[in-house]
């Protein structure tokens, strides 16, 4: 995908900010999980924020 030096240098002060709130909020700051789920002809994703010191469940990714 091809987009403008604008959107890439904000996402990148974005992506920044995000870690340094990860260490600063250590034990506090949360993270999300997915899972894709297919039922039928359907498909959806299960979202999870679990605090940092908890395990990943088996069969979700981070976000």
């Amino acid at each position: 995908m091809d987009f403008c030096d604008t959107l890439a240098a904000i996402l990148k002060t974005a992506k920044a900010e995000q870690h340094k709130n990860c260490f600063r909020y250590g034990e506090l700051y949360s993270l999300n999980y997915y899972s894709e789920v297919k039922e039928k002809d359907r498909t959806y994703y299960e979202v999870y924020s679990l605090p940092r010191t908890e395990e990943v469940p088996e069969g979700y990714i981070a976000r």
